[in-house]
């Protein structure tokens, strides 16, 4: 998926995305190492357009994704909906200089994404902003019981006899504190 920054001079551009995970080497890691699975592909509708020396690339793109509970560890399919708002730069010359008495700001450093020889390459910018919309602890339901500490049983599923297990903690002396004001 690339784009040519020339072309965008005069008009609009729409871009309609439709990628299966395998082509974005992130997405493609995160299935290979279990921690996801993609069952949709990655599509939705962009459109690109020129703001002087910027690209602003804008539009949502879609997925489906199956994540394991963090809690009960059952599958548990969510539907992905990024809103993508992405500004390119050209990359300048004055970014390879490195100036020893001066701290000047990069262009990522302002949230801007530099381009070389006119081409936009939209992959690496486009799995970023799905990788950010996953979820760190993804749940199956938000009342979820999860599993026991003791048995491993589903408490969504069954009850378990397990009694409740004892923390031992180092603040566990003060429990019965008391402070009289």
């Amino acid at each position: 998926m690339r784009l040519q920054a020339e072309k965008l001079k005069d008009e609009e551009l729409a871009l309609d995305v439709a990628e299966k995970a395998e082509e974005f080497p992130a997405l493609h890691e995160l299935q290979e190492q279990g921690q996801c699975r993609f069952t949709r592909d990655i599509s939705g509708r962009l459109r690109a357009f020129r703001a002087g020396d910027y690209v602003e690339v804008q539009g949502t793109v879609a997925t489906s994704v199956i994540f394991a509970c963090s809690r009960c560890l059952e599958d548990v399919e969510i539907l992905l909906e990024v809103e993508v708002d992405l500004t390119f730069v050209p990359h300048s010359e004055d970014e390879d200089r490195e100036e020893e008495e001066e701290v000047e700001l990069e262009a990522e450093d302002l949230g801007l994404i530099s381009y070389h020889d006119d081409e936009i390459d939209l992959h690496h910018a486009l799995q970023e902003q799905v990788v950010m919309a996953l979820p760190l602890r993804p749940l199956c339901k938000e009342e979820c019981k999860g599993l026991c500490p003791r048995c491993g049983a589903n408490r969504n599923v069954e009850d378990c006899d397990c009694a409740a297990p004892i923390m031992n903690s180092k603040f566990a002396a003060l429990k019965d504190f008391k402070v009289d004001r």
